[in-house]
């Protein structure tokens, strides 16, 4: 827990040329990024703070700079808020050179044994839904790890998501 805290985190995406909805992070660097051009997605990932390299298929592989792995919510509590389950576990390697998708904030590896300490606590702590039509979910994202295993169901389900931010000192 403490080198999460001490030294956050580092992501590595790996953004198709094209959409991909068979693909656990699916968009292309286009869509991911909202822009039309390669220069207007450079200009995103400069503001951002990315490391990018464009690849010769037309995709894109960025990097993150450092980013905390812990969030000090308002009252003093603090969040373990971060990605590095859903990284660790469903992204594509970065890079097709087989690097992780996150790391520490120094670029060390996170070690499995605590991507297992993680993925126990995440199953302890799993409360499914058992949803019916009309059922409305209201998740604060800060303070809850949120997920849905592979649905199976009815194909012409339709899902409704709306993100709401606070007005201040989020």
């Amino acid at each position: 827990a403490e080198q999460f805290r001490a030294l956050g985190l580092r992501y590595r995406m790996e953004m198709p040329a094209e959409d991909n909805a068979g693909s656990g992070q699916g968009g292309s660097w286009a869509s991911t990024l909202s822009a039309q051009t390669r220069a207007a997605a450079e200009e995103k990932l400069i503001k951002l703070g990315y490391r990018w390299q464009w690849q010769q298929d037309g995709g894109l592989v960025t990097q993150t700079p450092v980013l905390p792995a812990v969030k000090r919510l308002s009252g003093g509590a603090e969040s373990f808020y971060n990605q590095v389950l859903a990284a660790s576990l469903g992204w594509q390697s970065a890079a097709r050179e087989g690097q992780p998708p996150v790391t520490f904030g120094d670029e060390s590896l996170i070690p499995r044994a605590a991507i297992e300490v993680l993925i126990e606590l995440a199953k302890r702590f799993t409360q499914p839904l058992a949803w019916q039509k009309g059922d409305i979910s209201l998740v604060d994202n800060h303070r809850l790890i949120h997920g849905r295993y592979p649905y199976r169901g009815n194909t012409n389900r339709q899902v409704v998501v709306c993100l709401a931010r606070e007005a201040a000192n989020d």
